[in-house]
């Protein structure tokens, strides 16, 4: 409907939503949200082929946010 050709997924360290609400423990939380990222990206993919789905996770770091490209542990 839109035109789009490029979604952009991006998620933060330290959500509170995945520790507080989800009961996500700290230190399983980047794991938790890396398979989260992919499967939403996985849906999109299905439901809109064609489309590029980046995923991200922005991590505060010296003072600014970073943007780290999440990547396929696979070849």
């Amino acid at each position: 409907m839109h035109g789009l050709e490029r979604l952009i997924l991006i998620a933060h360290a330290g959500c509170a939503f995945y520790l507080d609400a989800l009961k996500t423990r700290p230190e399983e939380l980047e794991a938790r949200q890396t398979e989260d990222l992919f499967k939403a990206a996985a849906r999109l993919r299905l439901a809109h082929p064609g489309l590029a789905v980046e995923m991200y996770l922005a991590r505060r770091s010296a003072g600014e946010i970073r943007f780290e490209p999440v990547r396929s542990a696979g070849p």
